[in-house]
């Protein structure tokens, strides 16, 4: 509906007219925000907008006009009355008031197994506005018409869809966020809670970004106050020497935030206090790389079916378009988007809610129109080159850069490249608009993450997002986040941060995404929803690991071990951060969902569960209520047995390890009886003195709809010894009183050992060998790597 002549003229004489005055001179800059609604509700918002936004400058495309271009940014056509037209340097400059964004004529190819609700939600709208879409090869039934899985090559036309809006408010009319949120409840006539209704229709309101930074130590606002440092800023930490084992800290629990630590906080450690402390053996922190390729050799050479799976990825920036310093071949280009790609300036709409260019895409750049081919994966377009930088700004730079790695299993590709067709590939989206100098400031906001939520969620099932939000500003980035993730289709990693931000009184409503996982949130959203601390080798919280301990699900290493920085150096495994820590959560997911395609294990419930199991004991008389911490061989072990134990053949460096193969006999010696067959895993607590210890057994029998599995516990005597057929096809005896825990093959029966002579071979060309310390990876003992004892 067009804007009335009056409420256009009073706002144009109210922002540009008249002279320029004291008083004038006095007022406050405008506010920046950003609006994003169905089309539907254009009449009721576009009013508003006429009201309290000052007017904005359009340059027309040439040979366009005013009717036409209004039309296709905005469904309407103006009266002559509502805009003002000027020729500045030969091309046409309109200035109007702000109308409610849309795009004509959408496009998206629909990824496999894939459903029209969810990219209904995805595109802004109502789930029930995929009846509008035309679908083609057109539906043969009903049921195909809402599954569109089932339709091969799908590819949707959207006739409307929206667009985020800028406005600019007078804040001494407007002072924050809520002010405006109330204004647009009240324009949608909403009778419930502010925020609440905008939620429920789809409606997001961000405050336009500041310039972020990575948080060093910041000082915590209330996130309750209208603060406008909202910025979601990436989760980094102090240098750290990991080297020098400072005292840690370890994590508080007071309630039990995820179904798998209900059980695990009714356990006792598997060891008491001791001296000195154990610690995960050093060659297996934060994996063991020459094991877990090994692991996913044999899985390649034995599984039917071991498709990739994909990461998602939104952050800082890659150094070049072509996802430099990494080869374009480590990232997804999608298949799912329409054939299509419009011309800037053609008024045709793009085939994506995002545009895409090569690897990957991002935020318009300063000054380039938002549909430009300038969208890319790269931190500048000009190339970057940071070789004067300061480290902290290479470092800062380097943030997309590391998350990439990790989330990819890079060193791993590196070092084994036979490995990359099971190895996930990374759908990248970048946040910050240019960052080509030392000097620049990232301005990231909530409009930008949810774009980049919006494009990664087509590409990808498994999303990480590396930063956190400090505010109630990310109301809109939580509501888009609810919306998606309700489908139960995606898990979505975010990292802890650096400080506590919330106090335990203000889970429960705040509006970070990280709160999402608060136990008396939705059931749903919480188990679609991994949160991930870093942790360090004794397996305690570490000391830049912040936030509410309630609200981590997960710990990981914090040292990004091999991963490069945006210059395609070694990126210091010094600088540890929960940053770092989340990646290796969703590398871990997606090694599970490839791994899980065989098995029918495919939905992100059982994904979730099976990531939970595979973590190491707490050890050190830690609160058996944390969360545990990620073992990443476990998880590459999945169609196999993993067996850890409290190594003590150095009483002065006791160490937690893992021995992985198949269990052929003696699991009877734990409590009675065999367990293999109906248990996926079985935790062994600590001896009470009188050679009880209490044995909590994970039952095979899941719900696919919920990551809890169920349990039982018993005190049992367990003694004797099992025996495991490791990986070179020889038995091990493992003393029972030594075993911590013992996770079983994902389904009941285990992938079969084969003879050392038959065993896959790995072409190793990375320096990666099966002994390494804390800072780093020493030189390779061997050009060939094969299931060998004398090459472990």
């Amino acid at each position: 509906m067009p804007l009335s002549s009056r409420a256009i003229i009073a706002g144009l004489a109210f922002w540009v007219g008249g002279t320029p005055s004291l008083a004038a001179a006095e007022t406050p800059p405008p506010t920046e925000y950003a609006v994003r609604a169905d089309p539907k509700y254009a009449d009721r918002l576009n009013p508003l907008f006429g009201k309290i936004a000052k007017p904005t400058e359009y340059r027309l495309p040439a040979g366009e006009t005013v009717m036409h271009f209004f039309d296709r940014i905005c469904d309407r056509v103006p009266d002559a009355g509502d805009y003002r037209m000027i020729n500045q340097d030969g091309a046409a400059v309109v200035t109007a008031q702000p109308c409610l964004r849309v795009r004509r004529g959408v496009q998206v190819r629909i990824a496999k197994g894939d459903y029209l609700e969810p990219v209904a939600v995805r595109l802004g709208l109502a789930p029930q506005s995929w009846r509008t879409f035309k679908l083609k090869p057109a539906p043969t039934s009903a049921s195909q018409s809402l599954n569109a899985s089932a339709i091969p090559q799908l590819v949707v036309t959207a006739p409307l869809v929206p667009e985020w809006t800028d406005i600019a408010v007078d804040p001494t009319q407007i002072p924050d966020r809520k002010a405006l949120v109330g204004l647009v409840a009240k324009a949608m006539y909403c009778k419930e809670p502010p925020e609440d209704c905008l939620a429920k229709r789809g409606v997001l309101v961000s405050q336009k970004a500041l310039p972020t930074k990575p948080a060093i130590a910041p000082a915590a606002p209330s996130p309750k106050s209208e603060s406008p440092a909202k910025t979601p800023t990436p989760s980094e930490l102090e240098n750290h020497d990991q080297a020098a084992q400072p005292r840690l800290i370890p994590a508080r629990w007071t309630v039990s935030p995820v179904g798998l630590s209900a059980a695990f906080r009714q356990d006792q450690p598997p060891a008491p206090t001791q001296a000195p402390d154990v610690q995960v053996a050093p060659d297996q922190w934060p994996y063991d790389p020459v094991l877990v390729a090994k692991l996913l050799a044999a899985l390649k050479a034995k599984a039917k079916l071991l498709p990739a799976s994909r990461v998602g990825v939104e952050d800082i920036g890659l150094a070049d378009r072509r996802g430099a310093p990494f080869s374009s071949s480590m990232f997804y280009v999608s298949d799912e988007d329409a054939a299509t790609a419009a011309d800037p300036d053609s008024g045709v709409a793009d085939s994506d809610p995002v545009a895409v260019f090569g690897v990957g895409s991002g935020v318009a750049r300063p000054g380039v129109r938002a549909l430009g081919p300038s969208r890319d994966v790269a931190l500048c377009a000009s190339g970057l080159n940071t070789s004067g930088w300061t480290p902290d700004a290479r470092r800062f730079a380097s943030h997309g850069a590391v998350v990439t790695s990790l989330a990819s299993g890079y060193p791993l590709r590196s070092a084994f490249p036979d490995l990359d067709p099971v190895l996930p590939q990374v759908a990248f989206y970048r946040l910050a608009p240019e960052t080509c100098s030392p000097d620049d400031k990232a301005v990231i906001g909530d409009a930008e993450m949810t774009n980049g939520l919006t494009y990664l969620l087509g590409r990808a099932d498994i999303l990480n997002l590396s930063y956190i939000s400090d505010s109630s500003a990310s109301d809109s980035l939580v509501s888009a986040i609810k919306s998606n993730l309700i489908f139960r289709k995606h898990l979505l990693f975010l990292p802890a941060g650096n400080q506590r931000l919330l106090s335990d009184d203000e889970i429960d409503n705040a509006p970070c995404p990280q709160c999402l996982v608060n136990p008396n949130g939705d059931s749903v959203i919480r188990e679609q929803t991994v949160v991930v601390g870093a942790a360090t080798r004794d397996l305690r919280r570490a000391n830049y690991s912040g936030l509410i301990p309630d609200l981590v699900n997960l710990y990981a290493p914090g040292e990004p071990i091999g991963a490069l920085d945006i210059g395609g150096a070694l990126f210091d495994p010094k600088d540890a951060a929960t940053s770092f820590a989340a990646p290796y959560g969703a590398f871990g997911a997606a090694l599970l969902q490839t791994i899980g395609v065989e098995l029918r294990w495919t939905s992100m419930a059982a994904i979730r569960a099976r990531l939970m199991l595979s973590t190491w004991s707490p050890i050190n008389g830690a609160d058996p209520r944390q969360a545990r911490v990620l073992d990443l061989i476990k998880v590459a072990a999945a169609r196999y047995n993993t067996v850890e134990v409290i190594d003590r053949s150095d009483p002065l460096h006791p160490v937690l390890r893992d021995y992985v193969g198949v269990v052929m006999s003696g699991t009877e010696n734990i409590c009675g009886a065999k367990i293999e067959a109906k248990v996926q895993a079985v935790h062994l607590g600590a001896d009470d003195g009188q050679a009880n210890r209490k044995v909590r057994s994970f039952l095979r029998d899941f719900n696919p709809n919920s990551s809890t599995l169920k349990s039982s516990a018993r005190l049992c005597q367990p003694s004797g010894e099992i025996t495991l057929r490791e990986l070179d096809g020889r038995d091990r005896k493992i003393d029972v009183a030594t075993i911590t825990q013992i996770l079983f093959s994902w389904n009941a029966t285990p992938l079969p050992i084969e003879p050392a002579a038959a065993s896959p071979r790995l072409t190793l060309q990375w320096p990666v060998p099966a002994r390494r310390d804390a800072g780093g990876f020493a030189a390779p003992r061997a050009t060939w790597i094969a299931f060998r004892p004398d090459t472990n």
